[in-house]
């Protein structure tokens, strides 16, 4: 096993919690790796210094007063007050769609208007014919051979 290997175990090994085995590895690497054996003994140390701390004991009433303090908190966050910041919240959320489709519906309006092309006034107005229907073909031939005529 590398150094990297055995540092990661070595909780578990100041807690015997590896099998037989890992547990040889691991002593018979201590035994010639100074590295480790120093993070070892930091190790040991710490949980030396942890359990030299003195335990800490909460008041007698600590617990009524914990829980009258959250039925306090619990009751004033009921009402209408509770539900003001979730209105307002959704009706910002509205308002923001709202505007949105409205604009996006503009711009695509906007975007998909096509320029209609102008007819030629004289012709709508001289013809009652549809355009290029045999009809005003054949007026178009007749002035074109009168102009021919003259």
């Amino acid at each position: 096993m590398t150094c990297e290997q055995i540092q990661e175990k070595l909780p578990a090994y100041q807690d015997g919690e590896l099998s037989a085995e890992n547990e040889k590895a691991i002593k018979t690497h201590l035994d010639v790796c100074e590295v480790c054996r120093k993070e070892e003994k930091l190790l040991s140390e710490s949980w030396e210094m942890l359990g030299d701390l003195k335990s800490i004991e909460p008041s007698p009433n600590f617990e009524a007063r914990f829980w009258a303090r959250v039925r306090q908190e619990e009751s004033k966050q009921t009402g209408w007050r509770s539900l003001l910041p979730a209105a307002l919240g959704l009706a910002g959320m509205a308002a923001v769609w709202v505007i949105g489709v409205t604009g996006g519906f503009l711009l695509f309006e906007n975007h998909n208007r096509k320029e209609v092309a102008l007819i030629n006034p004289s012709s709508v107005v001289t013809s009652p014919y549809p355009p290029n229907s045999i009809e005003q073909i054949f007026m178009k031939n007749q002035t074109s051979l009168k102009r021919e005529r003259i």
